[in-house]
C-alpha cells in the first residue's frame, strides 16, 4: 500500500493546484458512495480491509465520462 500523501503533495507531483486534487477526490468519492449503493456495500465497510477480503470485493473502474 502507498503512503499517506497531503493535497499539496499530490497538487506538486501533478502540478495542478490544491483546489483542483480537492475537487478529484470529492468527485471520486461520490463515485464511489454511488456505487455502494448500487450494490447493496455500505461505504463505511471499505474502510476496513478484512471486510474487503471476507467479500471478495471487485476493483471499481472510474471513468472520465462516467
Amino acid at each position: 500500500m502507498r503512503e499517506e500523501q497531503t493535497l499539496e503533495e499530490i497538487a506538486a507531483q501533478w502540478n495542478v493546484s490544491k483546489a483542483r486534487i480537492y475537487q478529484i477526490e470529492k468527485r471520486a468519492l461520490k463515485k464511489l458512495r454511488a456505487y455502494c449503493d448500487a450494490i447493496g456495500l455500505n461505504y463505511e465497510d471499505l474502510t476496513s480491509t478484512t471486510t474487503m477480503e471476507t467479500n471478495h470485493a471487485q476493483p471499481l473502474r472510474l471513468t472520465e465520462d462516467s
